[in-house]
Order: structure tokens, then C-alpha cells, then sequence
């Protein structure tokens, strides 16, 4: 099948809006069904509040280790969150599979998409 199975979902580090929109996409990803891997984990919950969404579960990453049978990446944060992914991916000595890039300010080179561009059909 051409299908994506395993996803692989890169967040730029130390940015809260990242984390956040990560935890969206990740949600919509294992929604469909899909293997999601993460770099970072999603954003916690202060205890005590209630949220009509649970949170999803993502399989951590070392981004240290070489990363292996991936199908799909899908990037949030900026051109260079673009960059580390290609030296993540190239270290595991694997082609590098689909990239999809989005970005939370401004459009780059390399992240062409806004993060509500994701929710698009």
C-alpha cells in the first residue's frame, strides 16, 4: 500500500506554540489510524483542568539515534526544523521519505504551509 503507516512528527524544541500545534496534528494523524513518533512531547495540562480532548500518544524519538521506517514527515517550526529532520533522517541512512513542513509565523523557504493550513482538505 502507498499509504503512510508511521509518521514521523519533528517540533521545533523549546517553542510552546510548536508543542501545541504538534499535539493538533498528532491528534488528527492518530485519529486516522497512523503511527505517530515524536521528538518532543505534547504540551501537559495543568492538573485539574478538564479538556474535552485526550491527549494523544506519540512514540518518543531520540533525535541522537538514527530514526528508521518512516513513511512520512510532518515538521512544525521554521526552515531550520526543515534542516535538522534531513540530518535526523540521513543519519538512520535511510531515503528520505515525504516531508511536510509547517510553519508558525512566517513562510520560509522550506516551510511553504501556515499550521492551519493542516485542517485544509
Amino acid at each position: 500500500s502507498d499509504q503512510p503507516r508511521t509518521v514521523l512528527l519533528v517540533v521545533k524544541p523549546d517553542c510552546p506554540r510548536a508543542t501545541h500545534a504538534s499535539a493538533d496534528i498528532g491528534a488528527v494523524l492518530t485519529k486516522r489510524g497512523l503511527r505517530v513518533l515524536s521528538t518532543q512531547p505534547g504540551p501537559r495540562r495543568p492538573s485539574g483542568q478538564s479538556s474535552p480532548q485526550v491527549e494523544p500518544e506519540f512514540e518518543p524519538v531520540d533525535p541522537e539515534a538514527p530514526i528508521r521506517d518512516v513513511d512520512l514527515v510532518v515538521c512544525v517550526g521554521d526552515d531550520g526544523t526543515v534542516v535538522d529532520t534531513v540530518a535526523l533522517i540521513r543519519r538512520a541512512d535511510q531515503q528520505l521519505p515525504p516531508v511536510m513542513a509547517f510553519n508558525l509565523n512566517m513562510p520560509g523557504f522550506l516551510t511553504p504551509f501556515t499550521f492551519g493550513d493542516f485542517r485544509a482538505d
